[in-house]
């Protein structure tokens, strides 16, 4: 019988909660925005899937007044489970294993670096949500704000993590998607933020 010891993986019940909190988000959304596939697919060829008349489908976007809130509190669950699932992983103790050691902090970064894409997704549907059909007119800025703040903030701590792991390919792509992420996140945030002030004068 060996008596070597075996290095204790760490647990991955925060990896795996970010990335059914991912799943549920992005359901949240495709649910939300469902009608305009089913107005397209119930458009004859050649018609009109935003037209109420005339063999379009438009009618089936009526349905977003329904679909809308319900995907968007679903994007809320998602998100929620993110944030506890990173939690859970920011709390995971780093084992003396060199690779294990790696692999926490990678699995750290991967964490973070999920919720980014998830809050992009979300933003439109909370900020119309709560901008013009719960709160108010400046919820739908604030939305825009805190969201786009969460975002970069998960952005640096996801290179953070990955600048800790040591593994140099894995640092390149993740701050190649860094960049792509602010850049993405940042013309997102000006254009909503725009549309918001001019849609609600």
């Amino acid at each position: 019988m060996s008596l070597d010891i075996v290095p204790k993986k760490p647990k991955r019940v925060g990896f795996a909660l970010s990335k059914y909190g991912a799943l549920i988000c992005f359901g949240g959304i495709a649910f939300a925005f469902s009608p305009i596939a089913l107005a397209i697919i119930s458009t004859p060829p050649g018609g009109n899937p935003f037209s109420e008349g005339g063999g379009g489908g438009g009618a089936a976007i009526w349905l977003m007044i329904a679909t809308l809130p319900l995907g968007g509190f679903a994007s809320i669950a998602g998100l929620l489970f993110m944030i506890s699932g990173i939690s859970y992983t920011l709390k995971t103790k780093s084992p003396e294993d060199p690779t294990l050691q790696a692999k926490t902090f990678k699995e750290k970064s991967i964490s973070l670096a999920l919720i980014v894409p998830a809050l992009m997704l979300v933003m439109p549907v909370l900020s119309f949500v709560f901008g013009n059909m719960i709160v108010g007119p400046y919820a739908a800025e604030v939305t825009i704000f805190v969201t786009t703040g969460l975002a970069l903030a998960a952005i640096v701590m996801s290179l953070i993590f990955a600048i800790k792991s040591k593994l140099q390919k894995f640092l390149i792509v993740m701050i190649v998607l860094a960049v792509i992420a602010v850049a993405g996140l940042s013309y997102e945030a000006f254009q909503l933020y725009w549309t918001f002030r001019v849609f609600n004068g």
